[in-house]
């Protein structure tokens, strides 16, 4: 599922990255902003597979189907720049605020740190939908040899009303492409409220 920003979205992406650069500076530290030409979810489900993310964290950030079902979403961002991602050592992530250009859809800034500068960020814009409801064609879960459905949905509690498994986006898990086309995974360990 895959979401290039039209020109509202633009607009505001460039607002929070301007509003956020300056809060960074003033404090004293420094943010390079990297455009995005899109974002996208995907969705692992191959447990047997060794980069698989199931979260096993004790906080509930996966339902029990979801977990069952061996799903985990996974943040794509595509940025425009020719940077190697891999180098990337740690990901921050802003308290989400809405986007009012669509319904129940959050942004965050993500701010990712090499080991090489740990004072200056690059800082990615990133819009997404919280919550996913995975349904086969007759509104039930889908098995794994079938396709699968994805709806986004605008809470918890209307993703549960719509049936299927509910799959939560907890932020956990990103997937960078540069403009070489070159995929660097990462994994968003803990998180600390700062």
């Amino acid at each position: 599922m895959d979401f290039t920003p039209d020109s509202q979205a633009a607009s505001f992406i460039d607002h929070q990255v301007s509003l956020e650069s300056d809060r960074i500076t003033a404090a004293g530290a420094r943010a390079i902003p990297l455009p995005v030409k899109n974002f996208g979810i995907l969705l692992d489900s191959d447990p047997s597979d060794p980069d698989f993310p199931l979260q096993k964290d004790p906080i509930k950030t996966q339902s029990r189907k979801q977990a069952k079902m061996g799903l985990d979403v996974c943040n794509r961002v595509e940025v425009g720049t020719g940077m190697d991602m891999a180098k990337i050592a740690q990901i921050m992530i802003s308290p989400p605020i809405e986007y009012p250009g669509r319904a129940g859809w959050k942004y965050v800034h993500v701010l990712c740190f090499t080991a090489a500068s740990n004072t200056m960020a690059l800082l990615i814009p990133y819009l997404y939908a919280p919550f996913m409801v995975i349904k086969d064609a007759e509104g039930g879960v889908k098995g794994e040899e079938d396709e699968k459905e994805v709806v986004t949905a605008l809470t918890e509690e209307e993703a549960k009303e719509m049936g299927g498994v509910v799959v939560k986006n907890t932020l956990r898990e990103w997937l960078f492409v540069n403009e070489k086309q070159e995929r660097a995974r990462h994994k968003v360990e803990e998180f600390h409220d700062v």
